[in-house]
């Protein structure tokens, strides 16, 4: 929340459009008067959406052991214990993200069924609808954004489709909030999830601002891509106070940023082999 000309402030947003967004972050942030934006999927909202990393959650929290090829590599993952689910679940996670999105819902898809639960009631059961955002629409501290249709990673589809996703997400929302969709949310929001070429299309769509989940830093000198803003996820990995204030410092960042930058210089061996050749 902006202190006035000079003073730090934060942007607060929630991705996807979860009914734990309803009911335990807005008392939270109405109480404070703090604004914040919530970016939809509009198939969530439809109940039809696909939570293909809460199905692979859940599948492997019911199964004692499944086997999955991966890539070539048949892979077996016993799962007795607690621990061994979590290995198992990042393991798997991690390879899913780098599959086309159908082919990894196709197969979260199998284990569902292996498992012997719906996974498409999930949906049903975790977001909101449409009738749930438009009353947080009608509160001036809230901003619903848009975050594609399908949640599908945009940099792994054609122009056309990426085209689709984004600016279907911006119509769709706007006509049932009855208000402007000027913001954007890119699913996953890494760099091998959205690029210059979905930014482009961002921007194409009327999007007057769009985030990533890249980190970084706001630069009021040399500005920002507002169609590719930096963001800082505060999830699973960052819950203990001490650790969110310091990556509100922006130092980690700023300390990563020069380290990439002095990896990427030229060593004076590689100048000098260069002026020889």
């Amino acid at each position: 929340k902006s202190g006035g000309a000079g003073r730090p402030f934060a942007v607060f947003t929630l991705d996807d459009g979860y009914k734990d967004n309803r009911d335990h972050a807005y008392p939270v942030f109405k109480r404070l008067a703090v604004p914040f934006t919530i970016y939809v999927a509009t198939d969530f909202a439809d109940g039809k959406g696909d939570l293909w990393w809460l199905t692979l959650e859940a599948a492997v929290r019911r199964l004692p052991r499944l086997t999955l090829d991966m890539g070539g590599t048949v892979r077996h993952f016993e799962l007795e214990t607690a621990d061994a689910k979590d290995a198992a679940y990042h393991a798997i996670y991690w390879w899913l993200r780098t599959l086309p999105e159908a082919r990894a819902r196709a197969i979260t898809g199998t284990l569902a069924r292996d498992a012997g639960f719906d996974a498409a009631r999930q949906c049903r059961d975790l977001m909101m609808g449409w009738d749930d955002l438009r009353a947080l629409a009608a509160d001036p501290l809230v901003t619903i954004g848009a975050h594609t249709r399908t949640h599908y990673a945009l940099a792994k589809l054609s122009v056309d489709d990426a085209r689709e996703e984004i600016a279907g997400s911006v119509q769709r929302v706007a006509r049932e909030t009855g208000k402007p969709c000027r913001h954007f949310s890119y699913p996953y929001g890494c760099e091998e999830s959205a690029g210059p070429r979905d930014f482009a299309l961002v921007r194409e769509a009327g999007a007057e601002t769009a985030v990533t989940t890249r980190k970084g830093l706001l630069h009021t000198a040399n500005g920002n891509d507002l169609a590719a803003l930096p963001r800082l996820s505060l999830n699973g990995d960052f819950q203990d106070p001490r650790y969110v204030k310091v990556l509100l410092s922006g130092l980690p960042f700023a300390v990563w940023k020069a380290a990439r930058r002095i990896a990427r210089r030229p060593s004076r061996a590689g100048l000098e082999a260069a002026r020889v050749a």
